[in-house]
């Protein structure tokens, strides 16, 4: 890398440190398009948020790393995978990591650090995925209080619940729902698991009594 590159904020927060450890190697600038669900289609990646805007992309430098350099303690007390990696190649500091970029490896592991990297609405599920994947509750329970927050259709909000078994954003998108008449209809229904429509069928009760 040249004197005069600019680093980006994925680089820069994984920089070398007398804090870090072990080195985690990925692709850089490539995009991982394997979806192994295709019949899924995810609410976040065209829906509209209820403002009618979709948030627009954040021009960055292009990332020229492969590296991240962590911390072997810190991911271990976070995450059981990396602990079992670390362990298993312990005579080995660098560790390749395969379909992931660099740059949502980044932000994942960012979400367990005490200044995360923000990312867009649009990424959220993916980082969701990763965090199951990689084995890290905390970052998934970021993300889930970032989709909480965000201007996303309840719909949408109980259909991501749904599908990635997060509680407390099914609570929050169903209290969301002020009238009986925005309760899901039958075909939406039966596209969600029993313990979702029996929360959502509580919720329909709650609607009815209040209309007495």
């Amino acid at each position: 890398m040249s004197q005069n590159a600019v680093i980006s904020i994925y680089e820069s927060t994984f920089a070398q440190s007398d804090k870090t450890d072990a080195v985690l190697v990925v692709e850089p600038e490539e995009e991982n398009n394997d979806d192994s669900d295709e019949d899924y289609v995810s609410p976040i990646k065209y829906a509209r948020s209820s403002y009618g805007r979709v948030p627009q992309p954040v021009v960055a430098p292009r990332i020229q790393s492969t590296k991240l350099y962590v911390n072997k303690a810190l991911l271990s007390y976070h995450s059981d995978y990396f602990k079992e990696v670390f362990d298993a190649n312990s005579k080995n500091n660098e560790i390749k990591i395969e379909e992931v970029t660099y740059k949502e490896l980044a932000t994942l592991l960012s979400l367990i650090q005490d200044n995360p990297i923000k990312f867009e609405q649009k990424d959220a599920e993916k980082l969701i995925i990763l965090a199951d994947r990689f084995q890290l509750p905390a970052a998934k329970r970021h993300v889930e209080l970032f989709l909480i927050a965000s201007s996303l259709y309840y719909s949408a909000k109980i259909q991501i619940a749904n599908k990635y078994d997060l509680d407390e954003l099914l609570k929050a998108a169903l209290l969301e729902i002020t009238h009986i008449n925005h309760i899901p209809d039958e075909n939406t229904l039966k596209n969600y698991s029993e313990e979702t429509n029996l929360k959502i069928f509580n919720r329909c009760l709650e609607l009815v009594k209040s209309m007495r």
